[in-house]
């Protein structure tokens, strides 16, 4: 196992950007301080021949032409929050509409975009790289000064553990995670529509014409969205006539996992038959983001010679649900000055 700190780029301002090399047993990643960004992440197939498993990039250039938020480590709120707006304490938070009519992402100064600080890196006996970001008081509309951090760490053979925190002066509203595009052919050339699906899920949120939950927690039985056992995107998406995925050309839904507690719990397993990996994920959080890649844009020049298609990765984003800070039935993505938020995800990759 190793550890390795490099240069991996400069911005147009002078900004230099680093690059941490981990490499453990059946998994290695690359991790960048811009957006605190998954750059690579490789692990064997069934022959033991190492492959992408995200959609890579290995250049400023080049990460500049993969989709947006492409890896990166997403807040101070991830996914959509209502008309750009939500009430805390009597007062009124108004937030950038960076996806009209809806707040995404935490804005554009949201964490995806800013440059945070390596604090701490392991060694070959615990491979892990510790990023800081602080977010002032008033940025982008949400309140508090808010101190993050990031921590990557092959906790595992072929295991990554993403944990991240918060903590803040005043009372504000969190909701962290990554964006990483998974392909798990190891071939971005490929598409992912044969990837066979798992979710913990008995329920989904369905979503109005801007995206946002419309508050209902729909069963998923006897619909397409039921991937309590194994199926395929292909298997939900081709001659479906389910409005919502109509909607979607596929999928871009919370799902709200089931028996959330306390701790580390099973949330789903993604399978590629044709090149044997497969990715299971265990997360703190009370809902899984699930985005098949039907709107990647069609020959987005990629990595190499690679064009990003349809549906050439999906997201699977462990996190609290979109809008929770304007429904009080949802779960509480509240922080307040002494508490620290913590969001925790396992990502265990192996091959059959």
């Amino acid at each position: 196992m190793t550890v390795r700190r490099r240069p991996f780029g400069t911005l147009d301002d002078g900004t230099c950007v680093e690059a941490v090399d981990l490499a453990g047993e059946g998994i290695t990643l690359t991790v960048i301080t811009l957006g605190a960004t998954i750059a690579s992440l490789r692990s064997p197939d069934r022959t033991g021949a190492m492959g992408e498993v995200v959609l890579a990039f290995d250049s400023l250039e080049a990460k500049a032409l993969r989709p947006p938020y492409c890896g990166a480590s997403i807040g101070r709120y991830a996914n959509r929050i209502a008309g750009g707006r939500f009430d805390l304490d009597s007062a009124t938070c108004t937030l950038p509409r960076n996806e009209e009519p809806n707040c995404l992402h935490g804005g554009p100064l949201g964490f995806h975009g800013r440059m945070w600080t390596i604090t701490d890196t392991g060694d070959a006996r615990d491979p892990f790289v510790a990023m800081q970001l602080a977010c002032p008081d008033g940025q982008d509309g949400f309140p508090g000064h808010l101190v993050a951090t990031a921590r990557y760490a092959l906790t595992g053979p072929g295991e990554l553990t993403i944990a991240y925190t918060a903590t803040t002066d005043r009372p504000t509203v969190v909701n962290m995670t990554n964006h990483a595009y998974f392909n798990l052919t190891g071939d971005d050339r490929n598409t992912i529509v044969d990837h066979r699906v798992r979710i913990a899920a008995d329920a989904v949120l369905p979503i109005d014409a801007t995206r946002i939950p419309t508050g209902e927690r729909r069963p998923v039985e006897g619909t397409d969205f039921d991937f309590r056992t194994p199926k395929t995107f292909a298997d939900r998406i081709r001659d479906t006539s389910d409005p919502q995925l109509l909607q979607e050309r596929g999928f871009d839904h919370t799902f709200a996992l089931v028996d959330r507690v306390d701790g580390l719990q099973f949330a789903a397993r993604v399978q590629d038959d044709t090149s044997g990996r497969s990715l299971a994920i265990l997360t703190t959080e009370p809902g899984l983001q699930l985005y098949s890649g039907a709107l990647l844009q069609e020959e987005t020049p990629g990595r190499r010679p690679a064009v990003i298609r349809r549906s050439t990765g999906f997201c699977m984003e462990p996190q609290r649900f979109p809008d929770a800070p304007n429904r009080p039935d949802f779960p509480s993505a509240r922080l307040d000055p002494g508490d620290t938020c913590r969001q925790v995800s396992v990502y265990q990759l192996k091959t059959t």
